[in-house]
């Protein structure tokens, strides 16, 4: 059709723009979903974090009181 009608180029261009607003909704979907994953997985290492340095503490002050 573009041959035809010597317009290739505006067709090429008007492809080109579709396809990257295709891209950039795919790739907005994709981070959408991992966004939640990531907010779960560092709120359990900062879980943990704070359990490793609380339960000792925990631990020392019932051998404290125990004295």
């Amino acid at each position: 059709v573009g041959e035809k009608s010597n317009k290739v180029g505006d067709i090429l261009v008007t492809l080109s723009d579709y396809y990257e607003k295709e891209a950039e909704n795919r790739l907005n979907k994709i981070s959408q979903t991992i966004e939640p994953i990531i907010i779960i997985f560092i709120s359990l290492v900062v879980m943990l974090v704070v359990l490793s340095i609380f339960v000792p503490m925990f631990g020392m002050m019932d051998q404290i009181m125990e004295v």
